[in-house]
């Protein structure tokens, strides 16, 4: 998914633009301190997600959103919650009030790629293949295709250009496919990279002990460049008293 990100707080962009880049399926394309270059950008070029601090000097953050030919969604960030009827009413996707959160953001990005891909199928009228896709995986391995279901996917493990199908099955199954491509096709919310070389299945996790994670038999290690997104997505769904 890709972002931009407008303030004229040179500290808090480049926090911000640290934060986006540790989610592995959001690209940060430009950061701006200007919001008119922002908005020639977001002209010229297809973006899926603006956050922008709306307290911008000459020209206001908020007008990004009428002004953007083929709109962004964007979320605005701020010190307070003055403005926080209007961006709502103006059709911001979210309001997010400084200091920002790793929590805080991903719940945005989730947010806005939920949508993005909602739309996506309804434009192309192909809802069923939404549906679909939640529920089958076809992966070629040797010279037949073969169905998956996700309910029986536990992981993915990477091999350069090799990708290996652990389920609930028996056997993996080997497929001629790289971790990357295979990533970007895979429903989300189903899923989390935690490794350059792991994918695993949100569901099929038993345990997770520090930067570990347990599925059956099988031990998964936790990458610290995947680490922060994967225990923000665990934080959200954790029950607390």
């Amino acid at each position: 998914m890709k972002c931009i990100i407008v303030d004229k707080d040179r500290e808090s962009l480049q926090y911000l633009k640290q934060i986006l880049e540790s989610i592995s399926f959001v690209k940060v394309e430009r950061t701006f301190s200007d919001p008119l270059e922002a908005l020639f950008y977001i002209r010229k070029n297809q973006i899926d997600l603006v956050f922008s601090e709306i307290e911008m000097p000459l020209f206001s953050g908020s007008e990004m959103v009428f002004n953007g030919g083929d709109k962004p969604m964007v979320a605005f960030v701020t010190q307070s919650n003055a403005f926080a009827v209007r961006a709502f009413e103006i059709g911001a996707l979210d309001y997010v009030v400084k200091p920002l959160t790793y929590e805080r953001i991903l719940k945005t990005v989730l947010k806005a790629y939920d949508l993005k891909i909602r739309n996506v199928m309804d434009i192309k009228g192909h809802d069923h293949l939404l549906s679909s896709s939640k529920m089958n995986l076809f992966v070629k391995s040797d010279s037949r295709m073969m169905r998956l279901m996700h309910q029986e996917i536990l992981f993915f493990e990477g091999y350069s250009d090799y990708v290996r199908i652990y389920n609930t099955s028996g056997k993996p199954l080997m497929s001629l496919l790289n971790l990357k491509s295979l990533e970007a096709r895979l429903p989300v919310g189903m899923y989390c990279r935690v490794h350059r070389s792991y994918i695993v299945s949100i569901d099929k996790i038993d345990f997770v002990e520090r930067k570990r994670i347990g599925i059956g038999n099988h031990i998964i290690p936790i990458s610290d460049s995947y680490a922060n997104a994967f225990f923000g997505l665990i934080r959200e769904m954790e029950l607390s008293g």
